[in-house]
């Protein structure tokens, strides 16, 4: 019984070292000659994030980097010049990619990446949530923060989600709930170009007097300026909104949005990037008010 035993734990030994080795791990090389061995996890921007064994997640600049082989599974690509790929990353020659597009393949330097993720059948989620308290002495004013988000990405969809509240303490009224803020946005990816929009958000301000606002929207964004350091994405449509005040007055209109959001990355020589979103709602019918 004894030696069935241990044949059967060697035999399960040695089927789990067979299947470690047969995963050959991921490789960065780096211009100074340095190769690291371990998982590749992404790109953003300009950074590229790298798991290793000993040293944990590290991140380095692009620049740094000579050639990525990542050999553990596929990845979403998505490029400054309007590019989407789905695939393994080759490297042929250092400081690029080759992709396979309608049967051939095509070289994209790396500095045209973008963003790197691992791609999963059906698509991938990610999530984030924050907590923050800020105090002023001058009016015994704290302000609790607290905010969070899911996002999920296919090849044609991505949807995201988010809310954030915030919750004031002051000696006179002690907790009160401030503003609250949620929203929910469904984004059909048609072309490089252009994408169909769905939206909903839920706005609650003291400072605007809200008690609660609704609004449901959808149209059409344009990616209209995709260069490796400016992103300008243009969007409109239609959208209905019911909100009511804290002294119980009710409105409700259609209004039709035009939002503007501009993305400039290294900002300089740095690796600072500036994010600034304009939004301005066109009220239609007889209640006519502008929104910005």
């Amino acid at each position: 019984m004894k030696k069935r035993i241990a044949l059967y734990l060697l035999v399960t030994i040695i089927g789990f070292s067979i299947k470690a080795f047969s995963q050959t791990p991921d490789s960065l090389v780096l211009k100074n000659g340095q190769t690291l061995v371990g998982s590749f996890l992404g790109w953003r921007n300009d950074d590229v994030s790298f798991y290793i064994i000993d040293a944990g997640v590290i991140t380095v600049d692009y620049q740094k980097v000579s050639m990525i082989q990542a050999n553990s599974g596929k990845y979403r690509v998505e490029t400054s010049v309007r590019k989407v790929f789905y695939g393994k990353l080759t490297c042929e020659k250092p400081g690029e990619f080759v992709f396979i597009e309608n049967g051939n393949p095509v070289s994209i330097p790396f500095k045209y990446m973008e963003i790197i993720t691992p791609y999963k059948k059906g698509g991938s989620t990610d999530g984030y949530i924050g907590l923050g308290y800020d105090y002023a002495q001058s009016n015994d004013f704290g302000l609790f923060n607290i905010n969070g988000g899911l996002s999920h990405g296919s090849r044609r969809w991505v949807v995201q989600g988010g809310v954030n509240s915030s919750i004031v303490y002051t000696k006179a009224d002690g907790l009160e709930r401030n503003r609250e803020y949620g929203r929910l946005r469904a984004d059909r990816i048609i072309n490089p170009h252009w994408q169909f929009s769905m939206r909903y958000i839920y706005q609650r301000s003291r400072e605007l007097g809200l008690a609660h606002r609704h609004l449901v929207g959808t149209g059409f964004i344009m990616n209209a300026i995709r260069k490796p350091n400016f992103h300008l994405d243009v969007s409109s449509g239609l959208a209905g909104m019911v909100e009511r005040t804290f002294d119980d007055q009710s409105y409700s209109r259609v209004e039709i949005p035009v939002l503007l959001n501009m993305i400039i990355y290294n900002l300089g020589s740095s690796n600072l990037s500036l994010n600034h979103k304009q939004t301005l709602f066109i009220g239609m019918g007889s209640n006519k008010r502008i929104r910005h």
